[in-house]
């Protein structure tokens, strides 16, 4: 899965050749919708990081 998880699209493309695969979790209620994809993605949810 890593050599096709780059750039912004992350694991879309894996996840859609293997959609018969997966299993949906409702999870909303456990994470920020925060898209946090470099460091400085990071900091500016935590600016003391």
């Amino acid at each position: 899965m890593a050599a096709l998880a780059h750039g912004d699209r992350g694991a879309r493309d894996f996840l859609r050749a293997h959609a018969a695969e997966l299993a949906l979790v409702e999870c909303a209620d456990v994470a920020s919708r925060a898209d946090v994809d470099t460091p400085a993605d990071l900091r500016l949810l935590d600016p003391d990081r």
